[in-house]
């Protein structure tokens, strides 16, 4: 039998494998870079937002709070105290953590802190749980 010049030969195949795996390979490096920075973006985002709402439920209660009791000037509000007497109840961060923390209070503004497991919010001290 004999083969004409109109056809594939075992080096062009080889080649054109090995360009589309190359190609393949390209195109899935960019595509999981996409997509895993877009699902950390999101997470992230999520995230803040919780923590967000926390400390916006923690201010909230301790304005109630601060105004209930008829308190005046500079104060300290804990997390344990507002949950103590039931203005806000137990928050659990995303890994099920309980989320501590306290509001100060000066010159009538209200400055939440909070501090879960793996968020801290900026200014925290320890010392004020």
């Amino acid at each position: 039998m004999r083969l004409n010049n109109k056809g594939w030969g075992t080096m062009q195949m080889i080649l054109m494998t090995l360009f589309l795996l190359i190609m393949l390979a390209i195109s899935w490096y960019y595509i999981n870079s996409l997509f895993n920075g877009q699902l950390v973006k999101n997470k992230t985002s999520m995230k803040e937002s919780f923590y967000d709402s926390v400390k916006i439920s923690l201010r909230e209660a301790a304005e109630k709070f601060y105004h209930d009791n008829n308190y005046t000037g500079d104060a300290i509000l804990t997390y344990k105290l507002l949950r103590e007497r039931g203005y806000i109840t137990d928050t659990h961060d995303f890994l099920d953590f309980s989320c501590t923390g306290y509001v100060t209070v000066s010159g009538g503004v209200f400055k939440p802190y909070i501090k879960c497991y793996d968020y801290t919010s900026e200014g925290y001290i320890s010392d004020f749980e």
